[in-house]
């Protein structure tokens, strides 16, 4: 019975929990429908019930309706989840002081009788001390000859202040500095002395390096001088050549007149003999005549060009060759040494010459 009797309570207390749901829902923001059949509770078997379940019900509002419900209630749930957490956490941490707190206060309860006793001698001790002081006064009092009180602790302090005021005077331009700074500031003086050293060091090596590549760059310079120098004459010799092969061509093609030439005066000549026509023999003609005169005036020409610019030349040369003061090298030594030697002196002018000669030699014979 009383089993019964319990599940009747429970199964009344589920309908008031289901009323209560309803009557919420119905707040809701629903169709008519739905809230006639929520009017119309009953069993299945009561005619309401079956007039509205004929009723097309606007389930899916509901349903969303009661989804939201349900979420909203899954958001306060985990709300009053996360609450309870930090209840419990604070909870645990104020037991944990209680414990700590229970345990200095029966530590305080066992040692009850050792702090009183440790009170009392402290009031003992402090009142002695006021009446040792007390004493002390009343003979100072007994000493002096001014019948006025006078205070031991107000003479101390003005002691001290006049004290101060010598120590500030005296110590005015003194600043404080404590062993931690003071070897601090030790070692960053040795740093700076040891750099300093190293500084003027690398200084005179710098200053020594810089004279020496001075004179290094001094000498390259009159080796560079001296250089071009010898390029100039370079291209000078090369412009010779250039002219002696130009000179070679030219003469070249006056040998070819000049062969035709005497090649013709040799067949007249020969004919001339044979024939024995008459005693005088005319060597050229007019035209002929000019044309050797030309050849023979164009080169002495050149000729005299020529003599003029090497002239020019060794001028120009003597006085580039001039001596120079500067400090001597192995390579310097070596390249005068090869320099001192004779150079053979090429003698184009004269077989120019001697060429022109033969070749006037060869045409009046």
């Amino acid at each position: 019975m009383e089993h019964n009797s319990n599940e009747n309570q429970s199964n009344a207390n589920k309908k008031v929990h289901y009323a209560s749901e309803e009557f919420s829902l119905a707040d809701e923001p629903i169709s008519e429908i739905s809230r006639s059949s929520f009017k119309c509770t009953g069993d299945g078997n009561s005619e309401n019930s079956v007039s509205t379940s004929i009723l097309d019900v606007d389930v899916d509002t509901d349903v969303r309706s009661l989804k939201k419900k349900l979420a909203e209630y899954e958001s306060k749930i985990r709300c009053l989840e996360a609450e309870n957490r930090t209840i419990n956490t604070e909870l645990i941490n104020e037991r944990v002081k209680i414990s700590k707190l229970e345990k200095k206060m029966q530590f305080v309860k066992d040692n009850q009788e050792v702090f009183m006793r440790l009170k009392e001698a402290y009031i003992n001790m402090k009142y002695n001390e006021a009446a040792g002081r007390k004493m002390i006064e009343i003979r100072e009092k007994g000493i002096q000859t001014w019948q006025g009180i006078v205070c031991s602790s107000c003479i101390e302090s003005e002691e001290m202040r006049r004290q101060v005021e010598i120590l500030l005077q005296k110590y005015s331009e003194v600043f404080v500095v404590s062993p931690g700074e003071m070897e601090h500031l030790i070692n960053t003086v040795k740093y700076l002395k040891d750099l300093i050293d190293r500084r003027e060091q690398s200084w005179s090596l710098n200053m020594d390096r810089e004279e020496k590549l001075q004179r290094h760059i001094d000498i390259l310079k009159h080796e560079n001088q001296k250089l071009r120098g010898v390029n100039e004459d370079k291209k000078d010799q090369n412009d010779d050549n250039k002219t002696v092969k130009d000179n070679v061509e030219t003469m070249s093609k006056d040998m070819e007149k000049l062969k035709k030439i005497v090649v013709k005066y040799e067949k007249c000549f020969r004919d001339l003999v044979v024939r024995n026509q008459c005693d005088t023999l005319r060597p050229l003609n007019d035209k002929e005549e000019k044309i050797v005169q030309h050849i023979i005036h164009r080169h002495q020409a050149k000729l005299q060009n020529r003599q003029a610019s090497d002239m020019q030349k060794r001028n120009i040369s003597r006085e580039r060759a001039m001596p120079q003061h500067r400090p001597s090298s192995p390579m310097r030594m070596s390249r005068c040494r090869s320099e001192s030697t004779p150079r053979p002196i090429s003698r184009t002018s004269d077989r120019r010459t001697e060429c022109a000669i033969m070749m006037m030699d060869c045409l009046f014979d």
